[in-house]
């Protein structure tokens, strides 16, 4: 899923403004292990992308 999450994001499918520095940070720093993310990363939880990533699941990308 963060694999799709990334091509919405590359594609301008999906826009996050900078205010929302907390969840571009964790976009940075996100990691993927069988297809999971990995929810704690350099002393941080990542339930920002977490939720992001739950909220794109239905979304279709052509």
């Amino acid at each position: 899923m963060l694999t799709k999450l990334q091509s919405l994001v590359a594609a301008h499918d999906v826009a996050i403004n900078k205010r929302f520095n907390s969840l571009l940070v964790e976009m940075r720093i996100a990691q993927e292990t069988n297809s999971r993310l990995q929810k704690y990363q350099q002393g941080k939880t990542l339930d920002l992308i977490d939720a992001l990533r739950v909220n794109i699941l239905n979304y279709y990308h052509a």
